[in-house]
C-alpha cells in the first residue's frame, strides 16, 4: 500500500477537525514527488480524522479529491491520510537474530531481517500496529547503534517502539476511503506527519517535545537522538476549554504541563515546539513555558531546496509531512526486488547455516 503508483497522480489528505488539507502529487521518473494542486476544503463527519459519521465523511473525501482531480485534469485513484486518536499509544518491543557462528560482517538484508523479528509486537486487545520505528540496534554486547551495517559481530538485536491505535478507527477510516470510491494508500499517524515538517532533525537528536494542537485532541510526543520516545493523544484542543482561544482554563494547561512532566525522556527535553491547525494563543505559550521550565517556540513549515509552496504553508504540514513519510518508505525498499540482490541474499544465508 504505501508505494504509489509511478507516474500517476495521488492525493494526500490531512484530516483535520474542521478542514481537509489536500495535495494531488505525482511521482517523478527520479523517485521524488511533484506538486500538482494544493486544496481546503470542509470536513464533516470525521473529527480529527476519526469517522463518526460514515456518509458525510465518504462524502467530505469524494468533494475534495474530486476537486482535485478537475484541477490536475488527471483521475486519482489512491488516497493517503493522516489519522489521529486518543486510542494511540506506543508498545515496546525487541528482537534478534544470528549473524554467523563465527562472526560476520552485517549487511543491510541483516539489517531489515532483525527489523522484521523486532516488529513482531502482541498488541493490546482491539488494537493494530500503525507504526514501527527503530530506537537503536546492539551487536553482541555492544548497545546504543544507529547504523550497524559494516560492523562485524555474531549476533544483532534491535529496540523498537510500535505505534498501535484501535482497529475500529483503522477499518472505519478505510471503509470510508473506499465507499468515496478510493483506494487506501498510506495511513500516517498526524503527529508524526507534522513532526517531519515542524521538527529540525537536530532537535531531534537533542531531545525536544512536539505538541500538535488539533481540534479536540493534542498530541505530545518526545524525541531524543532521532527516535521517538514518548507519545500520548490527549482528550482535549484547541475546539474545548483546555486550550481554546478565549478564555483559556489555566487547570487545563497545569493538566497538560502534568503529562509532559510524566513522558519518557521528559528529563533530557530542552525546546518544546508548538503547533496547531489554525493559530494557537499566546497565553497558551506563557503558561506552558512557565509549567515546564523549558524554551517554547512556535512549529513553522519547512520547506525542501527547489519546493515551492503556497503562502499559507503552516496549513500543509500535515500533506507535506505524509509524502515525506512515504518517500522514505520507498527509498528504503528500493532494489529488493534486485535478482542478484535476492540470489546474494539467499547464498549468505546458506553459509551461515551451514558454515
Amino acid at each position: 500500500m504505501i508505494i504509489g503508483m509511478r507516474n500517476k497522480v495521488f492525493a494526500v489528505l490531512d484530516l483535520g477537525s474542521r478542514e481537509i488539507i489536500a495535495i494531488a502529487a505525482e511521482w517523478g521518473k527520479n523517485g521524488d514527488y511533484v506538486f500538482k494542486e494544493f486544496l481546503v476544503c470542509p470536513s464533516k463527519g470525521m473529527p480529527n480524522g476519526v469517522v463518526k459519521d460514515m456518509a458525510q465523511a465518504a462524502d467530505s473525501i469524494s468533494n475534495v479529491v474530486s476537486k482535485l482531480s478537475k484541477k490536475v485534469g488527471k483521475k486519482i485513484h489512491e488516497v493517503h491520510v493522516t489519522v489521529s486518536s486518543s486510542s494511540v499509544e506506543l508498545v515496546p518491543s525487541h528482537g534478534m537474530i544470528l549473524l554467523s557462528k563465527y562472526g560476520r560482517e552485517i549487511l543491510p538484508r541483516d539489517v531489515d531481517k532483525c527489523m522484521r523479528v523486532g516488529a513482531v509486537v502482541r498488541a493490546p486487545s482491539g488494537k493494530e500496529s500503525l507504526h514501527r520505528m527503530v530506537r537503536e540496534f546492539s551487536v553482541d554486547s555492544s548497545s546504543g547503534i544507529k547504523k550497524p551495517v559494516g560492523l562485524e559481530g555474531l549476533k544483532m538485536g534491535v529496540t523498537m517502539t510500535v505505534l498501535v491505535i484501535d482497529i475500529s478507527v483503522m477499518r472505519n477510516l478505510k471503509k470510508c476511503i473506499a465507499l468515496a470510491g478510493y483506494n487506501t494508500g498510506e495511513i500516517v499517524f498526524s503527529g508524526i506527519a507534522a513532526s517531519h515538517r515542524s521538527v529540525p532533525e537536530n532537535s531531534k537528536e537533542d531531545g525536544v517535545c512536539f505538541v500538535n494542537i488539533r481540534g479536540d485532541l493534542t498530541e505530545t510526543m518526545i524525541f531524543r537522538q532521532g527516535s521517538l520516545l514518548d507519545c500520548r493523544v490527549l482528550p482535549f484542543g484547541a475546539g474545548k476549554n483546555m486550550l481554546q482561544k478565549e478564555g483559556a482554563d489555566p487547570g487545563g494547561m497545569r493538566e497538560l504541563s502534568a503529562i509532559l512532566h510524566s513522558m519518557d525522556g521528559w528529563g533530557e527535553v530542552e525546546t518544546v515546539i508548538i503547533s496547531g491547525e489554525s493559530e494557537v494563543n499566546e497565553d497558551v505559550f506563557t503558561e506552558l513555558c512557565s509549567g515546564t521550565g523549558r524554551d517554547i517556540s512556535h512549529g513553522t513549515c519547512f520547506s525542501r531546496p527547489l519546493e515551492y509552496l503556497p503562502t499559507d504553508r503552516v496549513r500543509y504540514v500535515g500533506c507535506l509531512g505524509i509524502l515525506d513519510h512515504i518517500q522514505m518508505a520507498k527509498r528504503s525498499r528500493r532494489g529488493e526486488a534486485n535478482p542478484l540482490k535476492w540470489f546474494f541474499s539467499r547464498f549468505i544465508s546458506f553459509m551461515d547455516r551451514y558454515f
